[in-house]
């Protein structure tokens, strides 16, 4: 006669080989599903896909900043657009040898549908209208911060020399520029101006 104890052990046994049975069956629906469904193709595609578009992203960066390196010792009588042309007139600003609050607002075709920013600036002299010229390159990650967070400025600084003009902006929203600070090192520098924004897809 089987004691009690005896026949706690047998259905213990009998639940442990029950469970594994279960588990092989998982474990075989789980590869069939892995295998048949082309999970791990998939994921492969997926790699190979984003490596491709970051290899072109890098190849179109590189292809940006030659240019803009040609753009960088013209003036504004030869300056060749990489991009869509965003201001109408360049943006010219009254400056002093003080770094002081501006809060200007210009108006700016819309920039939401392009990925980058070109910016072309520099000091302004009526003189000979001419600008010592620089260039800065905004991807949208930092063109969307701008618009969403007041305190995210992007901060311009144009070099000639020992003389310098600078300005911190930032885009209040897809259509329009704010200038909240400018200014200059030198009395000659008269004037800050953003001679281009250019949309690049």
């Amino acid at each position: 006669m089987e004691t009690k104890e005896n026949l706690n052990k047998g259905i213990t046994l009998v639940a442990l080989v029950i469970t594994i049975i279960i588990l092989l069956i998982l474990a075989g629906v789980a590869i069939t599903a892995l295998t048949q469904t082309g999970l791990f193709e998939n994921a492969k595609q997926a790699k190979n896909a984003m490596e491709n578009a970051q290899t072109k992203e890098n190849a179109t960066l590189e292809d940006y900043v030659n240019k803009i390196d040609g753009k960088i010792s013209g003036d504004r009588e030869n300056i060749e657009n990489i991009g869509v042309e965003l201001l109408t007139d360049p943006i010219i600003i009254d400056t002093s040898t003080n770094f002081e609050e501006k809060n200007l607002d210009f108006e700016i075709s819309d920039i939401s549908q392009y990925n980058y920013l070109l910016l072309t600036y520099g000091p302004y002299t009526e003189s000979n209208k001419s600008f010592g010229i620089s260039t800065q390159l905004l991807n949208k990650k930092t063109i969307e911060n701008s618009i969403k967070n007041k305190d995210s400025i992007i901060y311009l600084n144009s070099a000639t020399g020992n003389n310098w003009s600078a300005a911190e902006c930032r885009f209040k929203n897809s259509n329009m520029l704010s200038i909240n600070y400018a200014g200059a090192s030198n009395s000659g520098r008269k004037k800050f101006a953003i001679i281009s924004i250019e949309g690049i897809k």
